[in-house]
């Protein structure tokens, strides 16, 4: 992006800031620039969070982590070698179980060498996984892609036999796709399939009334100091109206 290009966004935000607060053009700028020189956040960050509306108070703007910061605390609290165990969602739910945290039920695991049932048996192509599916029509499944992020490679639906065939009708939506050609979709760079299934969890009454297609979702931090555990923040996603997941990039 070019540096003409980034001020004109920078102005256009700030324009939007300014109609929807009710403050000068001016004052939003120096609260940002002062952000910028004092505590690192960059100008589309204060804006965007609210920091910049007069209801805000300032002194929590110092509570706040510029990307340098943020970066530093997580090489601290989360060393590099041990996020990629979170990439892999396989990899995550045998976790998971080994430590009986709660999540839900792995159903299967596909790969055209790997692949598995929950129960043992091979899951490497789609004669076998269709067979399989076939003991879930009329349940609700989720498919996720092994190394997905961000709401893609994510697929929730029905289980339904049409014309001696498996499809899946996706959830909330009277949209249908064929098996075969659902399984398509996740095909990667390397022409190879890696997903996994579980059984379709719903969610609480409590949470769903904010969206109910979404799987809406309460993220916590939490501080292990060895002696106590301490929870120091915490933020619910909602996804939009339509969407099966709560990430901002993923589409209805």
């Amino acid at each position: 992006m070019s540096v003409v290009t980034s001020i004109s966004t920078l102005l256009d935000i700030v324009r939007r800031e300014s109609a929807i607060s009710g403050r000068s053009v001016f004052s939003i700028l120096t609260g940002a620039l002062r952000a910028k020189v004092s505590y690192g956040l960059g100008y589309k960050y204060f804006i965007m969070t609210g920091l910049a509306r007069e209801d805000f108070n300032p002194n929590e703007v110092a509570k706040h982590l510029s990307s340098k910061d943020y970066t530093r605390a997580i090489e601290i609290l989360n060393p590099l070698a041990y996020r990629k165990i979170t990439q892999h969602k396989f990899v995550e739910k045998a976790l998971y179980n080994a430590l009986h945290i709660n999540s839900a039920e792995l159903l299967g695991y596909y790969h055209f060498q790997r692949g598995v049932t929950a129960q043992g048996d091979p899951l490497n192509d789609i004669v076998q996984l269709s067979d399989y599916l076939t003991n879930f029509v009329g349940q609700k499944i989720c498919f996720k892609l092994c190394e997905g992020w961000s709401g893609k490679g994510f697929y929730a639906g029905t289980i339904e036999m049409q014309n001696g065939e498996l499809s899946v009708r996706k959830l909330f939506s009277d949209e249908r796709i064929k098996l075969r050609d659902l399984i398509e979709t996740f095909v990667n760079d390397d022409n190879e399939v890696e997903l996994i299934f579980e059984r379709y969890v719903t969610q609480a009454a409590g949470i769903a009334q904010f969206n109910d297609t979404s799987v809406n979702t309460i993220r916590a931090w939490v501080l292990d100091d060895g002696s106590k555990i301490e929870l120091i923040g915490a933020v619910i996603r909602i996804g939009r109206k339509g969407s099966l997941t709560d990430n901002s990039g993923a589409a209805a």
